[in-house]
C-alpha cells in the first residue's frame, strides 16, 4: 500500500525514498516519504500545473511529537483526505483533514466524499488556462467496508459480507464515473491522462484463499493487479523525440490519477 504509492509518486524503490513498510502509526513509526524526494506533483508544478491530492495518503504525516512532511511538502497545492484509512468505516468518516486541519464527521461514503471534493475543486478553483494534476487515492475497498444498502441489495443480503464488498467496489466505480464525467466537462478526455490501478490488498485476498495467508501478498497473484491508462497517444514526432519525459509532462492539458 504505502510502498506502491511511493513508487507511483517518485519512480524510485520505496526503501530508498523512506518507506520501509506501511505507515499506520505516525506517532512511533519513523517511516515516511522523505522530503528530499522529488515527486510527480513537484515535477508537474515546475511545468505550470496546479496540483491537488484527495484521499488516503499513507506516506507519513506529522504528529505533535514527530515531525514528518505533509502532502503540501511533496508538491500538492491543496489536499483533502486522511493519514491512512477512513474511520470508523467508509460510511460517515470522522478523520478527514483539509490542508492539515480536521474536518469532523462527514455524511456519506468515502469514495463519493472524495469525488465531491474533487469536483468542487474543479468547478470553483481550477484556472481554465492552466493544466492540473488531480491525485485521488480511494480508501475503498479496505476494511472496514461499507456501502449503501441500495447497492448492497443488488449483490445479496444486507448482512452478507461478500455482497457488501462487491457493493463497496461498485460504489467506487460510480464515483470514478462521476469524476470522468466532470473531466469531460472541464476539458476533453483527449487532453487528459487518467490512470486507475489498485494496490495489492484486494488481490492478496484472492491469493490468500488459493495459496494461504502468510505468503499471499508476495505471490504472482498479488503483483499482477489490474490497472489501465486512458489518454492520447504520442504522435510519430513525439515518438522520435529524445526528450520523451518532457513530452509526457507538457503535451497533456490535464492529468488525473487515482488508486
Amino acid at each position: 500500500c504505502g510502498p506502491s504509492r511511493t513508487v507511483l509518486l517518485t519512480g524510485r524503490h520505496h526503501a530508498r525514498a523512506g518507506i520501509y513498510s506501511n505507515v499506520i502509526f505516525d506517532s512511533f513509526q519513523k517511516s515516511h516519504l522523505l522530503e528530499r524526494e522529488v515527486t510527480l506533483a513537484e515535477l508537474l508544478k515546475q511545468h505550470g500545473y496546479a496540483t491537488a491530492h484527495f484521499g488516503k495518503w499513507h506516506l507519513g504525516m506529522p504528529t505533535r511529537d514527530v515531525k514528518k512532511p505533509t502532502p503540501a511538502d511533496h508538491g500538492f497545492d491543496y489536499w483533502f483526505g486522511t493519514r491512512s484509512g477512513a474511520h470508523p468505516s467508509h460510511k460517515d468518516p470522522v478523520n478527514f483533514l483539509r490542508n492539515g486541519k480536521p474536518v469532523g464527521k462527514i455524511k456519506g461514503y468515502s469514495c463519493q466524499i472524495l469525488v465531491d471534493e474533487a469536483i468542487w475543486r474543479l468547478e470553483n478553483k481550477r484556472d481554465p488556462d492552466s493544466p492540473f494534476f488531480l491525485n485521488l487515492w480511494f480508501h475503498e475497498p479496505h476494511d472496514p467496508i461499507a456501502a449503501p444498502d441500495s447497492i448492497v441489495s443488488q449483490y445479496g443480503d444486507l448482512d452478507d459480507e461478500a455482497a457488501v464488498y462487491s457493493a463497496t467496489i461498485d460504489n467506487t466505480d460510480r464515483a470514478i464515473a462521476r469524476l470522468l464525467d466532470k473531466l469531460k466537462e472541464v476539458d476533453s478526455l483527449e487532453n487528459t491522462w487518467s490512470s486507475t490501478h489498485r494496490t495489492t490488498a484486494a488481490i492478496a485476498m484472492i491469493a490468500t484463499a488459493t495459496f494461504g495467508a502468510e505468503k499471499a501478498p508476495f505471490l504472482k497473484a498479488a503483483f499482477g493487479f489490474p490497472g489501465f491508462f486512458i489518454g492520447r497517444g504520442p504522435s510519430k514526432a513525439d515518438m522520435l523525440s529524445t526528450n520523451r519525459l518532457e513530452w509526457s509532462i507538457c503535451c497533456q492539458r490535464s492529468v488525473a490519477c487515482w488508486a
